[in-house]
C-alpha cells in the first residue's frame, strides 16, 4: 500500500516479464482496465493478484490468487465482482471469511458423512465376519477360556467331541475317528438351527447314542457361553438347543447298571490278577476296593500314600467340600496297601506308565474288557467298578454315609452335611470290613494289617 499508484494496462507479457527491482522486496502494478486490481511481484518471483478498496473510510486489500491459477481475464472479472460487493456495503474480507466458514461447514459435513460411511462399512464387515464364525473355529477358544475350571476328564471329553478324523494315533495303527461334534465343525453359529441340530442328533444317535447325548450337553453349555461373550452374543438362533424337535431327537440314555455281583468276584479277581502288567492289575483291583473314580486312582502319587498311618489322599472331583480344599483322605486298607507296596517306584506316580503322555496309567479299558470276557462276565466298565463298591458294601451293612464319604459323593441331607464329622479310624473300620468281605468272596486272604504288609508299627 506504500506504492505510489500508477496504472497501466496489464498484459500477459507485463504480468510474465516485469521483474521486481533489486532494491525492493516487492513491486505492485495497478491495472487501468479494472480499478482496484493490482499485481504484486515479490523479489522471489512470486506473482499474486490482489484487489484494493476502501471500507469504513480505510484502505483495505484482499488477495485474489497467484498468476499461475488466475489469468488476466479471470482476475479482472473477480475484481469486478469484489467491487460490486464493496458497492453494496460489504467487506470482501468478511464475505470471504463467511464463505470460507460455509465451505468449512460443508467440508465438515462431507467428512462426517464419509466417516459415518466408513464406520458403517467397518461395522458391516465386522458383522459379516462375526456371522461367518464357525463352531470349529470357536471350540478351541471355548476350551482355553474354561479349562482352568474343568477337571482332566471333562477337558478330555471336550477335545474328543471335536476330534478331527484321519489323524495317526499314539499307540495304534488305526486313524482317529471323527468326534461327535465334528460334523458340525464347519457350521456357522447362525446355522445351528433346531432343524440342523435335529438332523445331527438323529445321525449320530444311530451308532453312539450315549456319547451323542453327552456331546449335546457340551454343545448346550458352549452356546450358553457364547451368549455371555460380547462379540458372540445373539449369533446362535434363540432356543436352538431347547426346541421340542431337538429334545425329541435326543437319544434316551438310561442310567448304567454295570456292576459286579457277589458270585462274580472270584472270577473277576482271578482274571485280573493274571494280567501280565502288574501296574494295570493293581490299578483295577485298587479301583474296585476303594470305590474311587478311575481318574482319581490313576493320578495317585506316592507322596499321597501314607503306609504308616494307613491313608490315601485323593484329588476330589467335588472341591466344595471342606478339609483339604478339593482333596479327600480315605483309609489305606491292608490288601490295597499290599498291592501298592509291590509296585515299582519309577516316577512320582503310583500307577506309572512310560508310554502315557501324562506319565501315569490312563484308562486301561481294553485290558479290563479282555479280563472280563475271559471270566465269562457281562460287560463291565472301569467306572462300573466304582458302582460295584457301593453295591457290594451293602452286604456288610455299612452305613450309607460311610460309603458315600469313602467314595467322595456329595453329602445329602442336612444331618449329613452339617452334623457328621467322621474320623478316619471310623472309615477304616468299615472300609476294612468291606475289603475283607470282597476278598473272602473271591477266595483271597486279606493281610492282617498294614504293619504286616509294610513292616511298620503304627504309633498308637
Amino acid at each position: 500500500m506504500n506504492d505510489k499508484p500508477s496504472r497501466k494496462k496489464l498484459t500477459a507479457a507485463v504480468v510474465r516479464d516485469t521483474p521486481c527491482p533489486p532494491e525492493r522486496d516487492e513491486l505492485t502494478l495497478w491495472d487501468s482496465e479494472a480499478p482496484g486490481l493490482g499485481l504484486r511481484i515479490r523479489r522471489s518471483g512470486a506473482r499474486t493478484w490482489m484487489f484494493q478498496y476502501r471500507t469504513k473510510g480505510k484502505p483495505a486489500r484482499v488477495t485474489i490468487g497467484d498468476t499461475q491459477t488466475w489469468d488476466i481475464a479471470q482476475a479482472r472479472k473477480e475484481a469486478q465482482r469484489l467491487k460490486v460487493l464493496v458497492g453494496e456495503g460489504q467487506d470482501p474480507r468478511q464475505v470471504r471469511q463467511d464463505d470460507e466458514a460455509v465451505r468449512q461447514i460443508e467440508r465438515d459435513k462431507r467428512e462426517t458423512e464419509r466417516q459415518a460411511r466408513e464406520r458403517a462399512k467397518a461395522a458391516a464387515s465386522t458383522e459379516e465376519r462375526r456371522q461367518a464364525v464357525t463352531l470349529g473355529e470357536l471350540w478351541p477358544r471355548y476350551i482355553e477360556a474354561n479349562q482352568g475350571s474343568w477337571g482332566a476328564h471333562h477337558l478330555s471329553d471336550h477335545r474328543k467331541a471335536m476330534q478331527q478324523p484321519g489323524l495317526p494315533r499314539a499307540r495304534s495303527k488305526l486313524l482317529t475317528a471323527p468326534g461327535v461334534l465334528w460334523s458340525l465343525h464347519n457350521e456357522r453359529l447362525a446355522d445351528l438351527t433346531p432343524e440342523r441340530l435335529t438332523t445331527w442328533l438323529k445321525h449320530e444317535s444311530k451308532t453312539r447314542p450315549t456319547v451323542t447325548a453327552k456331546c449335546y450337553r457340551l454343545l448346550r453349555a458352549f452356546i450358553r457361553w457364547c451368549e455371555s461373550e460380547r462379540d458372540l452374543a445373539k449369533l446362535c438362533p434363540e432356543g436352538c438347543t431347547s426346541a421340542p424337535k431337538v429334545k425329541k431327537a435326543l437319544p434316551k440314555v438310561s442310567a448304567k447298571d454295570d456292576a459286579l455281583q457277589r458270585e462274580q468276584l472270584a472270577a473277576w479277581f482271578s482274571e485280573v490278577r493274571k494280567i501280565p502288567n502288574p501296574v494295570t492289575a493293581a490299578y483295577l483291583q485298587t479301583a474296585l476296593l476303594t470305590g474311587a473314580r478311575p481318574e482319581e486312582i490313576a493320578a495317585l502319587q506316592w507322596e499321597h500314600v501314607d503306609f504308616r498311618w494307613g491313608s490315601l489322599t485323593l484329588r476330589d472331583k467335588d472341591e466344595s467340600k471342606g478339609g483339604l480344599d478339593g482333596w479327600r483322605v480315605i483309609p489305606l486298607t491292608p490288601y490295597v496297601a499290599q498291592l501298592l507296596a509291590s509296585l515299582p517306584r519309577r516316577t512320582a506316580w503310583v500307577f506309572s506308565s512310560p508310554t502315557a503322555q501324562s506319565g501315569h496309567i490312563e484308562s486301561p479299558n481294553k485290558r479290563h474288557t479282555l479280563a472280563v470276557q475271559a471270566a465269562g462276565l457281562p460287560h463291565l466298565t472301569i467306572h462300573g467298578l466304582r458302582r460295584s463298591f457301593g453295591t457290594l458294601a451293602e452286604w456288610v451293612e455299612a452305613p450309607d454315609g460311610i460309603v458315600k464319604q469313602i467314595q467322595g459323593h456329595k453329602p445329602s441331607g442336612t444331618a449329613e452335611k452339617h452334623y457328621r464329622v467322621r474320623p478316619l479310624d471310623l472309615l477304616r473300620m468299615w472300609h476294612t470290613q468291606i475289603e475283607a468281605w470282597m476278598l473272602e468272596q473271591a477266595g483271597l486272604e486279606q493281610p492282617q494289617s498294614i504293619e504286616a504288609v509294610h513292616g511298620l508299627r503304627r504309633v498308637k
